[in-house]
């Protein structure tokens, strides 16, 4: 598990990746790695994995560390105590028409206007990998 603290434009964007090594070295000295393919057809290592006295089953069949819940609940607590201390970026009620010049997604732009108008000092974004965060931050910060 490692933790990144800017995304891949070098913006500011806490999170986490749990890295699991798929390379073994064999007795005779070659390495080996299974397919995703070996893996399906060999469910018993994904729960000897899912085992693990280090990984916490959350809900639906995942899975996190203690070290993951730690850095959320951190960051939860950043953003309770950040709440009303600064002032907006932009003004509440200001109209942000020229968001519609750029290629956000209604999701995208909604989240640049609250990021934008919010008094408070840390916001947490989510979305899956793809989904426009870093596109929609650059947007942000062309506001700021």
């Amino acid at each position: 598990m490692f933790t990144h603290s800017t995304s891949r434009e070098a913006e500011p964007q806490l999170h986490s990746h749990c890295v699991v090594m798929n390379a073994t070295l064999l007795a005779d000295g070659r390495w080996f790695s299974l397919s995703n393919e070996a893996v399906i057809a060999h469910q018993a290592i994904g729960g000897a994995i899912a085992d693990s006295p280090e990984l916490i089953r959350v809900a639906d069949g995942k899975f996190t560390t203690q070290t993951a819940l730690n850095l959320e609940l951190n960051t939860i607590r950043l953003m309770q105590q950040g709440r009303g201390k600064v002032g907006a970026i932009v003004p509440i009620g200001t109209r942000l028409d020229g968001l519609t010049s750029h290629s956000l997604t209604p999701e995208q732009q909604n989240a640049v206007e609250m990021a934008a108008t919010t008094p408070d000092a840390v916001m947490a974004w989510q979305g899956v990998a793809g989904a426009g965060k870093t596109y929609a931050l650059s947007i942000l910060k062309e506001l700021a």
